[in-house]
């Protein structure tokens, strides 16, 4: 028998991201068997303006509704931010704080990910007293995971955790981490965070949670590699697909077989016309043959290294 149940999703953006965060919240609620998406907003930036467009195109969702949470910005100072790292990115440390008390549980969704296959069965995770269920970064004896838990004091055993997709399990959370405790962290920890909230929630609550897959919940790309078009497979059987870093599906530079993902629901969801991409495609193709050329002549050159035979003159 299907369990019936209510899905609370937490978001949050700048301006900048608004577009894509309407594209996420309607591909979530293609792929959820769920009776009601309810989508809190956290919102530390938009305009009175902003929040009244993007409601407008959340009420016309079926099964979906709304609440917009301010948060004051006297609760973001002194708190770091560099690059495209801004102080948004703190609105996941708020999220138990915020929400009302009666929701035991919400899941946070990043604004450049994109909902492909249904995700009921990660949102009714069994995180027992876990703070939060999260989805294991990969390589995890890489020199960066290695410096992050260097730097933030963590054991060498300790699993880093993506941060674009997180349950919480908010009555825990409550219990341990009251009047915005993780925001304390924060600020406590300024000096040693470089990717901020995720540093913080690696360090706060990594010792207590619950792994799921991250191939289905948190499947990372990035448009520059070869891996967009070799990883097919892979990205097939992937729930929710996170496009990661800097370059972004609705960039016009972005380019690799993973954009047919999010541009399906882009399309669908009417946030972006079909004449968006007809616009984009000539500079994605100029983009993936600068790729494809300095990829092979960096492979030219490695091999050349090795081989006097294949040497690069110049």
């Amino acid at each position: 028998m299907e369990q019936k149940f209510i899905l609370n999703l937490v978001v949050s953006c700048n301006k900048s991201y608004i577009e894509p965060m309407k594209t996420m919240i309607y591909s979530l609620r293609q792929n959820t068997s769920a009776t009601l998406v309810h989508v809190y907003f956290l919102n530390l930036s938009l305009s009175s303006q902003e929040i009244a467009s993007f409601a407008s195109f959340v009420s016309e969702i079926k099964d979906c509704e709304l609440t917009v949470l301010p948060c004051p910005s006297r609760l973001f100072t002194n708190l770091k931010s560099w690059g495209y790292f801004t102080i948004d990115t703190y609105a996941r440390l708020i999220v138990h704080d915020l929400l009302p008390p009666d929701v035991k549980r919400a899941l946070w969704l990043d604004a450049d990910v994109v909902v492909v296959k249904n995700i009921d069965q990660l949102y009714l995770t069994d995180m027992g007293n876990a703070y939060v269920a999260v989805c294991p970064e990969d390589n995890q004896d890489s020199p960066e995971k290695m410096e992050l838990r260097a730097r933030m004091k963590l054991s060498d055993s300790r699993v880093i955790f993506y941060a674009g997709t997180l349950l919480y399990n908010l009555a825990r959370l409550r219990d341990d981490f009251p009047d915005y405790g993780l925001l304390r962290f924060a600020r406590d920890k300024s000096d040693q965070l470089v990717y901020l909230d995720q540093d913080v929630l690696n360090a706060a609550v990594g010792h207590n949670v619950v792994f799921v897959e991250t191939s289905l919940y948190c499947y990372c790309i990035g448009p520059l590699v070869f891996a967009t078009i070799t990883r097919t497979k892979e990205m097939n059987r992937a729930a929710i697909i996170h496009y990661a870093g800097p370059y972004k599906p609705w960039s016009p530079s972005f380019y690799g077989r993973s954009l047919k993902y999010w541009k399906k629901y882009a399309l669908s969801s009417q946030v972006y016309k079909k004449s968006f991409f007809r616009k984009t495609t000539l500079r994605r193709e100029k983009a993936r043959a600068a790729f494809v050329i300095s990829h092979m002549a960096e492979l030219l050159h490695k091999i050349g290294r090795r081989s006097s035979r294949y040497q690069i003159k110049h």
